[in-house]
């Protein structure tokens, strides 16, 4: 059985278990308080082809700093060097080169992508585009609405897979 990557651990805050078997972890951040297996930008990603059964990638959604970075919770700013923060693009063009970098990576060490966007400053539809330009045949998609006051950005769990794989 091949293993999943997960292409953007972060804190592995999506995991409700944070060592579950037969998942590599990848991230490029070093200041994270559960560090990833691998330290490497998934836009370049150190693998040989097809070797994934899954990729999950929960990239950041934002090209400017969250509200709260002037007065963060300690889980949320990060520790070491506060001047950058993994969580937001240089600005939107980075946005989207970085995300068609990725989407290729993907495809080439995995036919399934499972996919997590937060319509902090462009839509899903915005970004889909950049997966679906390239060969990902979307074939499932479920939007989610948070119900906290911080939540309440629209979140896209889509599963993408290959179109030459349908």
């Amino acid at each position: 059985m091949k293993p999943v990557l997960d292409a953007t651990a972060g804190n592995r805050m999506i995991w409700t278990n944070k060592n579950p078997p037969n998942v590599v972890f990848l991230d490029k951040e070093r200041n994270l308080g559960v560090p990833p297996n691998i330290f490497a930008d998934n836009r370049y990603l150190p693998f040989r082809d097809n070797c994934f059964s899954c990729v999950i990638f929960d990239p950041p959604y934002s090209c400017s700093l969250p509200p709260w970075w002037d007065n963060p919770t300690p889980k949320r700013k990060p520790k070491g060097n506060t001047s950058s923060w993994y969580g937001r693009f240089e600005n939107p063009r980075d946005m989207v080169i970085s995300l068609h970098k990725a989407q290729k990576e993907f495809q080439r060490v995995s036919n399934r992508l499972c996919f997590k966007w937060g319509e902090m400053e462009k839509t899903f539809f915005q970004i889909a585009s950049i997966f679906t330009g390239t060969g990902w045949k979307i074939i499932q998609q479920k939007e989610h609405r948070g119900k906290y006051k911080v939540g309440k950005v629209k979140t896209w769990w889509v599963t993408f897979v290959h179109h030459l794989d349908c």
